[in-house]
């Protein structure tokens, strides 16, 4: 008989994150796949805010996702402004949804209980016995991008101090470490002997690639002139979107196409950007539908600022974009600059960046073909598989 597993993925948000598909959500699709998955649990943080949100909390801290034919289950544990999540007294005295999860775990012993961190939170998690603790890594947790200020500042002080303490506890407790990036790698070794396996991130090669535009999507775009500048991803404050501005202030005649959600303290910067008539904003889209809207696109922009979390960044839209046949450009993140290719991918300090662009543009340097060819070799099925392997074989 195959080996039974039931896996606890920790995560930052609810599973349906503003219909963002993340490297765990992918990992647990994939997880879903195999004939010894038993179980999977998805561990995050309830935002209980306000009393709607409480009451939210009270109805569904604990239901099922169906994910195609199968399904997890979602476990939210009550979080305020970030701070709870790693705050282990609380948690102690109140997580009843943990208790559960655990009095499930004693009741079956013929399974293997797999505890996987995929942000560091919930930290008193490692107090119970598991089979394994794995920690895949694909952000610089400690070192946000926020820039708040007064009351906001010491809330975001609090939460970092609480997050390098809980990261520091994961890394001595897991078994297996896993990153996106060399940054993300050679930092968890300044703390540990331990092998950290370096798995960049991918792309859904095939969905993006054979994606056919349906006409509601081209009549989205209809009037739209080119050439068509995008990005398409959440649009965070780590986006450099005053350069977007620029580009989009110099260059009248190109469209700058932005598709994804935008977070509730909306910046000035990104605020100036919409207000262009040149600029043309479509919403936070379905996972199946992104492959459609990059597709309209001529050139694919990666503006991150040049900050320290970027360093980090494994950008899961660089291969999207390569594998719908889209040149990208990108700045602020370094951890891309080996994957340059002639036609597919450019990688550009901040004050050239428009400049490459307008050439890249001007010149039609784009080669389709070459960008899915990288795009290929980039394929989630084969990270995935390389991920769940070195994290659960001895």
């Amino acid at each position: 008989m195959t080996q039974q597993y039931n896996y606890y993925i920790v995560a930052p948000s609810e599973w349906e994150d503003n219909n963002l598909k993340f490297r765990r959500h992918r990992l647990v699709e994939k997880l879903l796949e195999l004939s010894s998955t038993n179980e999977i649990y998805w561990i995050y943080p309830f935002s209980c805010h306000n009393r709607q949100q409480i009451k939210k909390y009270k109805d569904e801290k604990s239901k099922k996702v169906m994910i195609g034919t199968n399904h997890i289950l979602s476990v939210g544990i009550p979080d305020f402004k970030g701070i709870l999540k790693n705050n282990n007294l609380f948690n102690r005295l109140d997580f009843k949804q943990k208790k559960q999860i655990l009095e499930d775990k004693g009741c079956t012993k013929n399974i293997k209980h797999i505890l996987w961190y995929t942000t560091p939170i919930f930290s008193n998690l490692l107090d119970y016995e598991w089979d394994r603790i794995n920690y895949d890594c694909s952000d610089l947790w400690r070192d946000p991008y926020h820039n708040n200020k007064g009351i906001y500042k010491l809330i975001d002080k609090l939460r970092n101090t609480a997050t390098i303490k809980a990261e520091n506890l994961i890394i001595e407790k897991s078994d297996r470490i896993t990153t996106t990036s060399p940054y993300l790698a050679k930092l968890i070794k300044k703390q540990t002997n331990k092998d950290v396996c370096i798995i960049e991130n991918g792309v859904d090669f095939e969905l993006f690639k054979k994606a056919k535009i349906s006409s509601r999507i081209n009549d989205l775009f209809e009037g739209i002139p080119s050439p068509r500048i995008g990005f398409v991803g959440g649009l965070k404050g780590k986006i450099d979107f005053n350069v977007i501005y620029q580009m989009a202030v110099l260059n009248e005649d190109y469209s700058i196409i932005l598709v994804g959600p935008i977070p509730s303290n909306l910046t000035s910067e990104l605020n100036r950007l919409l207000d262009l008539d040149n600029v043309y904003y479509f919403g936070a889209q379905k996972n199946h539908l992104i492959p459609q809207f990059i597709k309209q696109l001529d050139l694919g922009l990666l503006p991150y600022k040049e900050i320290e979390y970027n360093k980090a960044v494994s950008p899961l839209k660089l291969y999207e974009y390569l594998a719908c046949g889209v040149t990208a450009i990108g700045m602020g993140i370094p951890t891309t600059k080996h994957h340059q290719y002639a036609g597919c991918y450019y990688y550009s300090e901040k004050d050239e960046f428009i400049n490459l662009c307008v050439n890249i543009l001007e010149n039609n340097y784009m080669e389709k073909e070459k960008c899915i060819s990288l795009a290929k070799q980039q394929d989630w099925d084969v990270k995935l598989k390389h991920l769940i392997e070195y994290s659960t074989v001895s």
